[in-house]
C-alpha cells in the first residue's frame, strides 16, 4: 500500500519513511485460532510433549545490539519415531521437522516453531484446549505470559520495562529445568 505513496522507492527506503511518519508494521493478529476437536489426539500431543517437548524464549540480535525475544517450542525424538514428528506439523498446522545428529546422543528429528503467529494461533489454543499436566505445565504458563508481551512488541519497539519483564520470565523458565 505504501509503494503507491512512494514510487520508485525499495523496500528499506519505503520502511524509513514509514518509520519517520510513525507508521509501523502491524502483527497479524489472530482472528481464528485452530480449532482442535480430536480429543484422543489432542491427548496423546500434550502427553507426549509433557515427556519430549520443551518451551523456551531465545534472544534475537541485530549484530552485537538487543532486537528481541522470540518464542520457541519444539519437540524432539529418536529418529525412528521421525513420522510422529513430521505428524505434528500437520497437527499443529505449523513448524517444521528436521533431523540432528547431536554429539553425545542417538540422530534423532526435531519439530520446532518459533513464529510468533504460529504459537498465538496454535500452540497456545492446543494447550489450552489440552493442558500439560507434569512439570511443564509451568514452564507453558511462563512461556505463555511472555508470548503476551512478545506479541505486543509486533507494533511497538522493545521498551526496558517489556525486556526486564521478558528476562524476568525467560529466567525463571530456565531456573525450572535445574
Amino acid at each position: 500500500e505504501l509503494e503507491l505513496h512512494f514510487p520508485g522507492r525499495t523496500y528499506t527506503g519505503i520502511r524509513a519513511c514509514a518509520a519517520k511518519l510513525g507508521i509501523c508494521p502491524v502483527s497479524r493478529v489472530v482472528k481464528y485460532p485452530r480449532h482442535y476437536n480430536n480429543d484422543t489426539d489432542g491427548g496423546y500431543v500434550s502427553g507426549l510433549v509433557d515427556g519430549e517437548g520443551w518451551f523456551t524464549i531465545g534472544i534475537s540480535q541485530k549484530g552485537d545490539k538487543f532486537a528481541g525475544y522470540v518464542p520457541m517450542f519444539g519437540l524432539s525424538l529418536r529418529n525412528d519415531d521421525a513420522e510422529i514428528v513430521r505428524w505434528l506439523t500437520t497437527y499443529f498446522g505449523c513448524g517444521n521437522a528436521r533431523f540432528v545428529t547431536p554429539k553425545n546422543s542417538a540422530p534423532s528429528c526435531v519439530f520446532t516453531t518459533s513464529k510468533i503467529y504460529d504459537a498465538a494461533s496454535s500452540i497456545i489454543p492446543h494447550f489450552d484446549k489440552y493442558p500439560l499436566r507434569a512439570k511443564k505445565k509451568k514452564n507453558f504458563e511462563i512461556w505463555k505470559s511472555a508470548m503476551v508481551i512478545i506479541q505486543s512488541t509486533r507494533c511497538h519497539r522493545w521498551t526496558e520495562q517489556m525486556q526486564a519483564e521478558v528476562a524476568v520470565l525467560r529466567e525463571s523458565m530456565l531456573a525450572l529445568r535445574t
